[in-house]
């Protein structure tokens, strides 16, 4: 059945497609929004390292519902999408593990690793929204002028 131009796979795929996005948005905005990304690269915030370990992301439910639907998208996506929750998933454990960091030059490390590890997740959350916006782009119908 083709409603408004596209077949049910179609419709499937965009509106999954749409409910990952806000969920990654969603999830993304909760780490930025906790992390002072700032005091932890300067060091100059001493409860940077105990407030960070606090993070508490919000249970993963688009992905955790649809898992076995990622077969809708067209590889690689489906990949994509599984390395970079597995990579958010891991984000909360790696900030408890820089709290109990015993040394000042190991703490010194373990900031510039948190980082790194952070920068990189969001950099995949990027790209991965922008991949997963040609699966919602959708080009209606040709419309028929009279003119």
């Amino acid at each position: 059945m083709f409603l408004f131009g596209l077949s049910s796979r179609q419709r499937d795929c965009r509106n999954l497609a749409s409910a990952f996005i806000g969920e990654i948005v969603a999830v993304m905005d909760v780490v930025e929004k906790h992390v002072d990304l700032h005091g932890v690269e300067t060091g100059d915030d001493g409860a940077a390292p105990r407030r960070i370990a606090d993070l508490q992301l919000p249970r993963f439910v688009v992905y955790e519902a649809n898992v076995g639907k990622l077969d809708l998208f067209n590889a690689p996506l489906p990949r994509e999408l599984s390395y970079f929750y597995t990579r958010l998933a891991a984000l909360p454990l790696h900030l408890r593990m820089l709290q109990s960091l015993p040394a000042p030059d190991d703490e010194r490390y373990g900031r510039q690793g948190l980082l790194d590890d952070i920068a990189d997740t969001m950099q995949l959350g990027d790209d991965l929204l922008r991949s997963i916006k040609s699966a919602v782009a959708h080009e209606g119908p040709p419309v028929q002028s009279r003119m």
